[in-house]
C-alpha cells in the first residue's frame, strides 16, 4: 500500500499547494484529510486525474521530485502508524509494493521475450483462465504497473530467494478473483511449482457502517455500506481504541464510586487507566475474531464494548474470578500437582 494511483494523487496535491515542498516541509497534521482532498479533486478534475496519472508512471520511472515527495508522505505516515503499533504491542518488517518496483520491468520484458506477455489495447496482459475471463493486466498502456506485476514479482521474490514453501494472502473477499488470476499467472510464468509451494488466499469479510436516512414518507431506512477512508466515512483505529479505553474507564469509575458506598471490588485506583486500555483494546480484538471470517459484519461500538454475553470484556471479567479463585486455594502453577485438584460440581 506503499505505493501507486493513491501517492499519484498525493503528490499533486503536494505540487499544488506547497510548491517549495522540497525546500520546506509542509506540516500536515492530519494525513487522512489531505489524502481525502486529493480523493475528491481526483473524482471531480479530469486535469488533476491526468496529472495524478503521470506522476504514477514517474515515481516507477524514478523521477526524483516524485520520490521526494513520496518519501516525506511514507514518512509521515509511518510516525502516526508506530504510535498505533505501539499501543497494540505490534512488531513487522515492512516491505510494501515499492520494494518490487526496480524488478517489474525486467520481469515483464523477460515475460514478452518468452511469448508469456502479450500486448492487448496498448497494455501488456497474460491471458490465464476462461477465453473471456479478463486478462491479467501487467504493464498499463501509459507505460505503469498495477497489482498483478506487483503480486507477481512479490510472488517469484518469495519463492527464489525467501525460499518460501507456504504464502497466505490475506486480504478481503473483493480480491478473489484477482488472486485466482495471479496464482495461475505464476503457474504460466514458471514462477512456482505448486507441488513445493502452497499459495493460499485467505479471504476476509469487509467491516461495514449502518448508515440510517429517511425516504420519501418520512420513514427511517437502515443500510449496511463499506467504510469508505477516501470519502472519510471511516472510524480511525485509534480513535475506535480511545473511544474502547473511555468505556472501560468509565465502567470502573462507577465499580469504584460502588465500592466507596460499600460495594465490594478489587480495582485500586492507581491501575484503573491501564486495566481500561487492556480491557479496551480486548475486547475489540475479540469481537474482530469471534466474525464468521468470510462474512462481512456490521461495526458497533456497543457490540464491540458490551460488558455482557459472548464478549471480550466478559471473558476477562470471568478470567479475574477466576484467577481470585485460585488464589483464595493458595494455587501454586509451579509446585502444584493438578492430580490432587478434583473438581465436582458440589460443594467438596
Amino acid at each position: 500500500g506503499d505505493w501507486g494511483t493513491q501517492f499519484g494523487m498525493l503528490i499533486q496535491e503536494l505540487n499544488e499547494n506547497f510548491p517549495d515542498f522540497l525546500e520546506n516541509t509542509p506540516n500536515i497534521a492530519d494525513l487522512q484529510t489531505f489524502y481525502q482532498n486529493a480523493k475528491k479533486r481526483f473524482d471531480a478534475d479530469e486535469d488533476f486525474k491526468k496529472k495524478a496519472h503521470e506522476n504514477v508512471v514517474k515515481l516507477q520511472s524514478g523521477d526524483e521530485a516524485c520520490l521526494s515527495g513520496w518519501k516525506m508522505l511514507c514518512e509521515l505516515s509511518r510516525k502516526e502508524f508506530q504510535k498505533i503499533y505501539d499501543r497494540l504491542d505490534i512488531t513487522l518488517k515492512e516491505q510494501g509494493e515499492s520494494f518490487y518496483n526496480p524488478m517489474l520491468l525486467p520481469m515483464v520484458q523477460e515475460l514478452k521475450e518468452k511469448g508469456i506477455v502479450v500486448e492487448d489495447q496498448g497494455a501488456q496482459c497474460i491471458f490465464v483462465g476462461k477465453k473471456k475471463a479478463p486478462p491479467l493486466m501487467v504493464q498499463k498502456s501509459d507505460g505503469g504497473f498495477g497489482y498483478a506485476a506487483t503480486d507477481l514479482a512479490a510472488l517469484r521474490y518469495r519463492v527464489n530467494e525467501l525460499k518460501c514453501d507456504r504464502i497466505v494472502y490475506v486480504t478481503d473477499v473483493g480480491q478473489e478473483f484477482h488472486f485466482k488470476q495471479v496464482f495461475e499467472g505464476g503457474t504460466k510464468c514458471a514462477f512456482y511449482d505448486a507441488k513445493v509451494t502452497k499459495l493460499d488466499h485467505m479471504m476476509f469479510g469487509m467491516v461495514l457502517q449502518e448508515n440510517v436516512s429517511v425516504d420519501e414518507e418520512g420513514k427511517e431506512v437502515k443500510k449496511a455500506e463499506k467504510i469508505k477512508t477516501r470519502e472519510g466515512k471511516s472510524v480511525k483505529l485509534a480513535e475506535l481504541l480511545d473511544e474502547a479505553k473511555d468505556r472501560a474507564l468509565k465502567s470502573f469509575e462507577e465499580r469504584a464510586k460502588a465500592k466507596a458506598e460499600g460495594a465490594e471490588t478489587e480495582v485500586r485506583s492507581e491501575d484503573l487507566e491501564l486495566a481500561a486500555e487492556i480491557l479496551g483494546i480486548s475486547s475489540i480484538k475479540y469481537y474482530d475474531l469471534k466474525q464468521n471470517r468470510t462474512q462481512n459484519y456490521i461495526f458497533s461500538f456497543d457490540q464491540m464494548l458490551d460488558p455482557k454475553g459472548n464478549t471480550g470484556v466478559y471473558l476477562i471479567y470471568a478470567y479475574a474470578r477466576i484467577c481470585s479463585i485460585l488464589r483464595k486455594a493458595e494455587f501454586n502453577e509451579e509446585t502444584a500437582n493438578l492430580d490432587e485438584y478434583v473438581f465436582t460440581s458440589s460443594n467438596k
